[in-house]
């Protein structure tokens, strides 16, 4: 849903966000970490049940992102994840059996990613310049940008909150989005699932944004936020431009 604009802004530069905005991470994760569990279960490497190993896996997850400061980038570090969960079940922790981990996770999850309305992305890309604007892992987002733009067409430029320390809605993420793009902001707009990271870091700064979000989920009274709902009704209202 597109909210109505007194005039048509300018717009020459588009910022996304990664997970949940241009494909189903959730799904994803969730068939990753279904995949360990099952490889653990299957080499019979513990008598713990399927549930049993879940919480554990969960339980480890949260203490790790406890543990460390808030907006630190290595709370999204599957390795520590995947280091506490092993040291949950063995006291210890198999360097080789974690590298393994992580690759049955990747195959898993690598395999359910897919880039949601990909031809028309590939149709605005002939009248805009888009940028990946990420909290994760560098390495994380391109395993998946190598799935999800295996041929560097679409995404030329790719910011991870890991390059500079800081997690959304840092200005400095969204900053070094429009230097990259060589656009000022007030003539980008940046798109993404989480209101206080993709939204309100992109308005703070004078560019538009959308929200990927249900369609009635929050009253929007903010003039640079075009309008909230599906990625596609986004891209929709940006090829009318």
């Amino acid at each position: 849903m597109a909210l109505k604009m007194k005039s048509t802004p300018i717009i020459k530069a588009i910022f996304f966000d990664l997970d949940n905005t241009l494909y189903n991470a959730t799904y994803a994760y969730q068939k990753g970490t279904d995949a360990i569990i099952e490889y653990l279960l299957n080499e019979k490497m513990t008598p713990l049940s399927r549930n049993v190993l879940l919480e554990r896996y969960d339980h480890s997850r949260a203490q790790v992102k406890k543990r460390l400061p808030t907006g630190h980038t290595s709370a999204h570090n599957r390795i520590l994840y995947f280091k506490s969960f092993l040291e949950s079940i063995f006291n210890t922790c198999s360097p080789k059996l974690l590298l393994t981990l992580l690759s049955v996770y990747d195959q898993a999850a690598l395999k359910e990613t897919f880039l949601q309305e990909k031809s028309l992305l590939t149709q605005l890309k002939n009248k805009f310049d888009f940028a990946i604007v990420t909290d994760e892992t560098t390495l994380t987002q391109m395993k998946k940008l190598s799935v999800l733009d295996p041929n560097h067409k679409l995404f030329e430029h790719v910011i991870t909150s890991e390059e500079f320390g800081c997690e959304k809605p840092s200005k400095t993420l969204f900053l070094e989005a429009s230097k990259k793009l060589k656009t000022p902001l007030n003539q980008c707009i940046s798109i993404g699932d989480s209101y206080n990271k993709d939204i309100l870091g992109a308005i703070e700064l004078g560019a538009y944004s959308w929200w990927i979000t249900n369609e009635h989920s929050h009253p929007l009274n903010q003039p640079l936020i075009i309008g909230q709902g599906p990625l596609i009704h986004a891209l929709k209202w940006l090829d009318q431009l």
